[in-house]
């Protein structure tokens, strides 16, 4: 068995200074969002204008942020690679959690009742990576 690192006991111990066990759902959310794809689309649908979102807008707009290009740009194999695995795999997994609800006869994606939670991780997980680049940039000119 693993120990914990210093500092950090579990409930076992006895002293008063436990910490919780992560709750799983979050830990299933975290797990959920591991693939950028996933994020981009997230993003995506807290910006967008509509309503709901045609595959094809997130598959042109993930190319273009992915290959650095314009959205009118996304095109060819690169695109064909994002539409693919968001029909095949990135949609279905957010629309069985409940952060989207999609559509694969028509090829839409709204929002889903568990859109909001995922989108504060998303946006509270930037927020601390550029906290941290920010501190290790400082640390760096010191």
């Amino acid at each position: 068995m693993t120990e914990p690192p210093d500092g950090v006991t579990g409930a076992a111990d006895g002293d008063g200074s436990s910490v919780p066990p992560a709750p799983e759902r979050l830990c299933e959310l975290y797990t959920m969002l591991s693939a950028p794809r996933r994020w981009y689309t997230i993003l995506l649908l807290a910006t967008a204008t509509e309503q709901s979102l045609t595959v094809r807008t997130v598959a042109k707009r993930i190319t273009a942020i992915q290959e650095d290009i314009p959205p009118s740009h996304a095109t060819g194999a690169a695109y064909t690679n994002r539409y693919n695995s968001l029909c095949q795999t990135h949609l279905p997994a957010l629309d069985e959690v409940g952060i989207i609800q999609y559509d694969a006869e028509r090829k839409r994606l709204t929002t889903g009742p568990s859109f909001p939670l995922a989108l504060v991780v998303v946006r509270l997980s930037y927020a601390s990576y550029d906290a941290m680049e920010l501190l290790v940039g400082t640390m760096r000119s010191d």
